[in-house]
């Protein structure tokens, strides 16, 4: 029930922050949160494991609405479709190795599933800073429109303001 609760909730909050904040932050902050926080979970005793592990599968929850928000507008729209259904096929890969490693890994450490999830979340935050922000603009008709935007991303923005500095 308490996972429940929080799963919705976090909808909630996210339906009204992200007409303010920006997607592509927002993602890049919430994949870092979410994983430091599924790391933290093998560090923290185990007395307060459970109170970190709803907290972390609170933000997955969180993190799975802010990416079928963002990966629509980011697509154009020939390939908006087939690019949503392959990142939803490319994530039930991974729903289907997770028993797996939560098995294997459960066996050695229960902390080591949470340590594994959350090194994967960290690496794969990386990809969000050279995609580019979405928020406000026309969802992008052409494979062109997208390329055009590149330079509209979190690493384009930081390599601008050092080549101008």
């Amino acid at each position: 029930m308490i996972k429940a609760t929080t799963n919705f909730l976090i909808v909630v909050i996210f339906m009204f922050i992200l007409k303010f904040v920006d997607r592509c932050k927002c993602l890049w902050t919430m994949y870092v949160l979410t994983g430091l926080v599924a790391v933290s979970f093998y560090f923290v005793p185990t007395e307060v494991r459970p109170v970190v592990f709803v907290f972390a599968q609170t933000l997955f929850a969180g993190d799975y609405y802010v990416v079928d928000t963002y990966v629509p507008e980011l697509l154009p729209t020939p390939t908006r479709n087939f690019g949503f259904n392959f990142l939803e096929f490319i994530s039930k890969i991974g729903s289907s190795i997770a028993p797996f490693i939560v098995d294997l890994g459960g066996a050695v450490d229960p902390g080591l599933p949470p340590l594994v999830f959350g090194c994967v979340l960290l690496a794969s935050s990386i990809s969000f800073i050279f995609l580019p922000e979405t928020k406000g603009k026309p969802l992008p008709q052409t494979v062109r429109e997208v390329e055009d935007e590149c330079g509209v991303t979190i690493s384009g923005k930081i390599r601008s303001q050092l080549l101008h500095s």
